[in-house]
Formats: C-alpha cells, structure tokens, sequence
C-alpha cells in the first residue's frame, strides 16, 4: 500500500468460486437444508442454516415422542 491507496480487492464470481473450492469446510455444506442455492444472507442475528441434523431430531420427537409417547 503507497500513499494511502488500497490494493484492489477480486470480487468476480470466478475467484469466489476457486475459493470455495479450496475451502476446508466444504465438506460440511452437505450437513445443511438449503433451499435456495443461490440465496446469499447477510444477518447479523441470524442462527444460519438449518442443520439436517435437526430435522431429523423433530421429526424423531414428533414419530416417537407425539404418536407413540401420549399420555394413558
């Protein structure tokens, strides 16, 4: 950086995507419901993506615990 000028930062698609390909926690994307691939969310107070984890655990709870767990 020379006198205050800020070196240009790539916003392009192409190197976004060259990034995800190296990212790490890629694998990890898969663990998550996401219903529009194309939607990007910017929330501070967001609880991000819903985990596929979770969607099982409720639907567990509502098979198990609702249908067969009712109070006699």
């Amino acid at each position: 950086m020379k006198h205050g000028r800020v070196a240009p930062i790539d916003l392009t698609r192409p190197y976004a995507e060259r990034l995800d390909a190296h990212d790490g926690l890629r694998a990890y994307r898969e663990r998550f419901v996401e219903p529009d691939g194309d939607l990007v969310y910017f929330d501070g107070n967001s609880l991000g993506r819903l985990p596929r984890a979770t969607v099982d655990a409720l639907g567990s709870v509502v098979d198990d615990g609702l249908k067969e767990g009712l109070v006699r």
